[in-house]
């Protein structure tokens, strides 16, 4: 599991003064919680539909943090010297970190991100495993409770 590196944000999105504590993060959350329902679409970014990573860029974008397009693009950690806001999580969740999943397809690629909201939830924009009449993805965004099997198995 990653978490989303405040002091760090705050740096990439020149808020020093403003950033102590991590209020964006709560606000980043509140933002995310509002779009739950509206549907899943692959690569979508919002703010009709959204993918997984879309919700997140979209979510702390409203917080003025710019965040890249992908969860694997959002999962890099600031040791890898990329341009990311990202750090290994050593202590308890904290509201607004970013969890990071693999699938069964995938074993240790990221495909999924989410923001933990607390209580062991996280909102995401989740494919459900079915397709619409259309042939597009079926999903929503939701909060997903992260000691299923599913979620814990797939942990990064």
């Amino acid at each position: 599991m990653l978490r989303f590196s405040h002091h760090r944000a705050c740096l990439l999105a020149g808020l020093i003064s403003m950033c102590g504590v991590p209020l964006f993060a709560t606000d980043a959350v509140d933002w995310a919680l509002a779009q739950l329902n509206k549907p899943y679409g692959w690569g979508h970014k919002g703010p009709n539909s959204f993918d997984c990573a879309g919700l997140v860029q979209y979510s702390y974008g409203k917080v003025g943090i710019t965040l890249p397009p992908g969860a694997g693009q959002q999962a890099c950690t600031v040791a890898s010297n990329q341009p990311c806001a990202t750090t290994p999580i050593t202590g308890p969740l904290q509201r607004g970190d970013l969890l990071f999943f693999d699938d069964d397809a995938d074993p240790g690629v990221v495909t999924h991100v989410g923001i933990y909201v607390s209580n062991n939830m996280m909102v995401n924009a989740a494919w459900n495993g079915s397709y619409r009449p259309d042939g597009s993805l079926d999903g929503f965004v939701v909060e997903s409770d992260i000691t299923k099997p599913y979620w814990t198995r797939t942990f990064l």
